[in-house]
C-alpha cells in the first residue's frame, strides 16, 4: 500500500515536469526554425584594423643620413 500512495503523490511531480520539457522542446525548436529562416549577418564596419602589410615602414632617422 506505500508504494501506491508514493506513486500517487509522485504522479502530478512527474506530469508537470514532463509538461515542461514539452514546452522547452517546443520553444527550442521554434527558435532553432526562426534562426535558419533569418541568418544573422554582421554588419560591415568601416574601419578595418591595419595588418603588417598595410603599416607604414619606420621613418629613416635624421642621424643615419
Amino acid at each position: 500500500m506505500r508504494l501506491n500512495q508514493a506513486a500517487n503523490e509522485l504522479n502530478p511531480f512527474l506530469i508537470v515536469v514532463a509538461i515542461g520539457l514539452m514546452v522547452l522542446n517546443l520553444v527550442l525548436y521554434l527558435g532553432m526554425s526562426v534562426s535558419q529562416q533569418f541568418p544573422a549577418r554582421a554588419a560591415a564596419h568601416p574601419y578595418t584594423a591595419p595588418t603588417a602589410a598595410t603599416q607604414l615602414a619606420p621613418a629613416a632617422s635624421p642621424a643615419s643620413n
